[in-house]
């Protein structure tokens, strides 16, 4: 699963962004990336649950802080995280191992959730 303490960071940075928080949120989802290990977009993760669970913890944080930056009126840094998580779901071999494509019409962020619920 991908590390714990991440996926408290990036929860604490959703309740922020309910608050009205967004800069905050931002930097605690900033952080929670900053915990997650890198996913090389060349690696082959047919099989490698952890590695599909941690693809989709980065995009989580990087979509939610994408939110953030629509709410402090900074459209393209919203849409350089959003074109970066889109890579990690749309990575061929990530959809294969069942990474879930981002809800239609989901802008506001939601709590990490194992991939697997």
């Amino acid at each position: 699963m991908a590390d714990a303490q991440a996926v408290a960071i990036a929860n604490e940075g959703v309740q922020l962004f309910k608050q009205g928080e967004h800069a905050k949120a931002a930097e605690l989802f900033s952080a929670a990336l900053e915990k997650l290990p890198a996913v090389d977009a060349d690696v082959d993760a047919d099989g490698d649950d952890e590695l599909v669970q941690v693809a989709l913890a980065r995009a989580r944080a990087l979509n939610n802080r994408a939110s953030c930056h629509l709410a402090l009126g900074d459209p393209i840094a919203a849409l350089d995280d959003t074109s970066d998580a889109l890579e990690l779901l749309c990575d061929p071999h990530r959809r294969a191992c069942g990474v879930p494509a981002p809800r239609p019409g989901s802008s506001a962020p939601r709590e990490h959730q194992s991939a697997h619920q």
